[in-house]
């Protein structure tokens, strides 16, 4: 089935009265033709749910391919709700691994940052996720910090570099 919802994404707006502001527009709509903006290629990505309290629903996507893909996925969830058929809800504990938190933090970090600055956060977050051996955000301690400053000098890498991966 093709994808019938629309995806948003955080951009620069202009209002009525001339004033900037960031608020989510229109990356994709069904049927849309021509070429896409590179605006429309950022994340973070969401779609619009009008059942209940939540009317925004976030999609973890980094681009707006995987975008298109995760909504389809979300429509069809959201098909089977208006059927009256149960969903089983994804595994909250899937939500708090630390790899998950650490694309989480570096998607937003994409968005918001320059690319050289997410860079930097990516290699020292690949470090720490080499270092570190621990399954979960809540289960790493000062001691997984101290024996990742270890796992950095053991990489040979000078005084000052150490310093800003820590």
């Amino acid at each position: 089935m093709p994808l019938q919802i629309r995806i948003y994404n955080r951009q620069k707006l202009t209002s009525a009265n001339g004033k900037e502001y960031i608020g989510r527009a229109l990356a994709f709509a069904p049927g849309q033709r021509g070429a896409i903006s590179d605006a429309c290629e950022h994340p973070p990505f969401y779609i619009r749910d009008q059942r209940g309290d939540k009317q925004w629903i976030r999609l973890e996507a980094r681009n707006l391919a995987e975008a298109k893909i995760e909504a389809e996925k979300q429509q069809h969830i959201l098909q089977a709700l208006a059927r009256g058929v149960e969903i089983a809800q994804a595994n909250e504990d899937e939500k708090l691994r630390l790899t998950h938190q650490v694309a989480v933090f570096l998607a937003e970090t994409e968005a918001n940052k320059s690319p050289a600055t997410w860079a930097a956060y990516n290699r020292t977050l690949d470090l720490f996720l080499e270092s570190c051996k621990r399954l979960n955000v809540s289960d790493v301690k000062r001691e997984d910090l101290l024996q990742f400053k270890t796992y950095l000098k053991k990489q040979e890498f000078a005084g000052r570099t150490i310093y800003n991966h820590f």
